[in-house]
């Protein structure tokens, strides 16, 4: 038996020291890429990071090798930054190769390098938390711009649209990214990343069934390609299928196991099984590789509130807050805390001191003011969120507190005028923001805070229909504003014609309009494709239950009737 082999065997019995001894052996026997890469695979499942590194570090020297393993290490946990400068590094010395003609000079490197330095900027660019992008960060989007016109000819021009689809889709500007992924698929139709960067346009256009099925053509053409991995996993795990979400994040842990991003959804997906000392294990791990994530620290604090050791979920999300203070996922984890609480008037007055107190905290200040206008007390709520916003003029989701707190008390002037006339954000991140309130109020039941939100996400163009379809369900649902919700569930619908849940609010909608024949063609659509994404012959209850009520106001009674045995 090999080395390599018997070092993998040690590890899955779980005696480290034996495997490590076999994977150094390895490595001592032969002084090649795999088993060097494989050594430094076991050190970060370790978490031994400093170690794992020099072995990459090492392994970039060899002369049969990739020259950038280290740095693709750094970028996959977390360290944009150290990974930029060690790609410019490699950049600099493979060009000083080619003007010597040293033999070390191979032209191939070169386009891996400057691909990865335009990941690692937009990486930067994205803060690596999937949080809205701050102003002051657009300019590495015109930095990598910039590298990708410098180094032009170093690429092929399938892999120049690729880049330039991720750069302005990472911008926000969804219409060309679609225009460069339909240029990339053409010129490359076989390239796994024209598929992946199409299905990345696909979904932020709401389009998921069409954003999945380029993922999975990537993924036939190349089984290793990690980002369409991650997009599925991800997407699988927001249907709520956490096992398959499992096996395919697990694929990519095997083979990039200092991948935080992988480790992070790993956790989540465990702690949506409800396997929470697997997921905290995971977590160790992350946080081994990148102290500096907010991400582990939130997904802790789900884990402590799942099982209701609030003073344990308080600390990870006052941590994921101190590491990334425009954490909006944070701040509302913080909130749901506090709401397990009673919250008086002297509690907020004195949390207020304490976020004013220095060093000051916009954080905590937004937590007091959206406390205050949850309980009535708006006028509190206005002063304490100006505040926020003086100490951190770059929160968008304190900026559209203020909004909310100024509609709430009557001035809606104040609150339009604050939304959107504030320059301190992006039109994506006020977007994001406006959503995520929305949901929020939603899961609430405040169901006029949620409809100010989701128009105010229009109003800023949220591309998805998300915010458009949930509006037209409480409109439907309260049966006011109908003619509204009919236009905005059609222009969801528009967006996404292959997604069940969108087509069943149209359904919805039409029934209140007591036109039952074209209730019945949109929710007859939605019950095909919930059935076909099923693999099986029943769809939701509820979706049979609408299908049934459409049948029945069309008086078409034995198709009213198998319908509603199905949904019982």
């Amino acid at each position: 038996m090999s080395s390599l082999a018997l070092g993998r065997l040690e590890e899955q019995e779980g005696d480290a020291k034996a495997a490590e001894n076999a994977y150094r052996a390895a490595a001592q026997a032969s002084d090649s890429e795999l088993p060097n890469l494989r050594l430094a695979q076991f050190l970060e499942r370790l978490g031994r990071v400093v170690e794992a590194e020099q072995v990459l570090r090492h392994l970039d020297s060899l002369p049969a090798a990739s020259p950038t393993a280290l740095g693709d290490f750094q970028l996959s946990a977390g360290s944009p930054d150290s990974a930029l400068q060690l790609y410019q590094q490699k950049l600099f010395h493979s060009r000083l190769a080619a003007a010597y003609r040293q033999n070390s000079y191979r032209p191939s490197n070169d386009a891996a390098i400057v691909s990865r330095l335009v990941e690692a900027e937009l990486q930067i660019a994205a803060g690596n938390s999937g949080e809205p992008v701050k102003a002051v960060d657009a300019n590495r989007f015109a930095t990598a711009r910039t590298l990708l016109e410098q180094h032009r000819s170093t690429l092929d021009q399938a892999t120049i649209a690729v880049l330039e689809a991720e750069i302005v889709l990472a911008a926000g500007d969804i219409s060309t990214a679609e225009r460069q992924a339909k240029v990339a698929l053409t010129r490359a139709p076989d390239s796994a990343a024209a598929h992946y960067v199409r299905g990345m346009v696909f979904e932020r256009e709401g389009k998921i069934a069409e954003a999945k099925e380029q993922w999975n053509a990537a993924l036939e053409l190349d089984a290793d390609n990690v980002p369409s991995r991650l997009a599925l996993a991800n997407q699988t795990l927001s249907e709520h299928d956490a096992a398959t979400a499992n096996e395919q994040v697990a694929a990519v842990i095997r083979s990039e196991p200092g991948n935080t991003a992988a480790l992070n959804l790993y956790a989540r997906a465990l702690l949506a099984e409800g396997n929470l000392p697997a997921a905290r294990s995971i977590l160790a791990r992350s946080l081994a590789l990148n102290a500096h994530a907010a991400a582990p620290h939130i997904i802790l604090g789900d884990l402590a509130m799942a099982q209701r050791q609030y003073g344990s979920a308080l600390i990870a999300y006052q941590q994921a807050l101190i590491v990334q203070p425009d954490s909006a996922q944070a701040l509302y984890g913080l909130l749901t805390v506090y709401r397990t609480g009673t919250i008086t008037r002297p509690v907020l007055r004195q949390m207020e001191k304490v976020a004013d107190a220095p060093p000051s905290s916009a954080p905590l200040m937004e937590i007091a003011g959206r406390l205050y206008d949850e309980h009535g007390w708006h006028v509190d709520a206005v002063r304490v969120l100006k505040r926020a916003v003086e100490l951190d003029g770059q929160r968008p989701t304190a900026v559209l507190a203020l909004s909310d707190a100024y509609a709430a008390q009557g001035d809606k002037a104040s609150a339009s005028e604050t939304f959107l006339a504030s320059p301190a954000t992006s039109n994506g991140a006020r977007t994001a923001a406006a959503m995520l309130s929305a949901e929020q109020a939603q899961e609430k039941g405040d169901e006029t805070g949620a409809i100010r939100s989701y128009e105010l996400a229009i109003q800023r163009g949220e591309p998805s229909g998300a915010a458009a379809n949930n509006l037209a369900w409480i409109y439907a649902q309260r049966g006011r504003n109908l003619d509204r919700a009919l236009k905005l569930a059609m222009s969801a619908v528009e967006r996404n014609p292959k997604d069940a849940a969108m087509l069943d609010t149209l359904g919805v909608v039409y029934l209140k309009l007591h036109d039952y024949s074209a209730a019945s063609e949109a929710l007859k659509k939605a019950v095909a494709l919930s059935e076909s994404k099923r693999s099986s012959v029943q769809a939701e209850p509820l979706l049979y239950q609408h299908l049934a009520d459409a049948y029945s106001g069309a008086g078409l009674t034995q198709e009213a009737a198998a319908a509603l045995a199905k949904a019982r």
